[in-house]
């Protein structure tokens, strides 16, 4: 009667699974939005935008990250954006120590 709990563990498992899977495809998918003029993240928790968060976002015309907990800012991925106009990254936790902020020659706004 030990095995008994061996049906609750392997359904947990898949269920960890699926979630996992989950959360790979979504996180696969960001990268493709190639046609997204407008990302919005203003007033959560974000601590951190690191190289690698917005890759593929081609398109991209407003970035607002405002009202944020972000300390860690490395926007390598739109280097060389002619789209990116408008840029808030008001009310968060930047200091020049941490910030990597590369050629935008479209940016308008910050």
């Amino acid at each position: 009667m030990r095995y008994k709990h061996i049906g609750t563990i392997g359904a947990i498992l898949i269920g960890i699974f699926v979630l996992l899977a989950a959360l790979m495809y979504y996180f696969n998918q960001v990268g493709k939005q190639q046609n997204l003029n407008w990302l919005i993240l203003s007033n959560n928790k974000i601590q951190e935008i690191s190289k690698g968060h917005l890759v593929g976002l081609t398109s991209l015309e407003t970035l607002s990250a405002d009202n944020n907990r972000i300390h860690t800012l490395n926007l390598q991925d739109l280097e060389n954006s002619t789209t990116l106009e408008l840029l808030d990254l008001g009310r968060n936790h930047l200091t020049s120590l941490n910030i990597c902020l590369p050629y935008l020659p479209g940016l308008r706004e910050l």
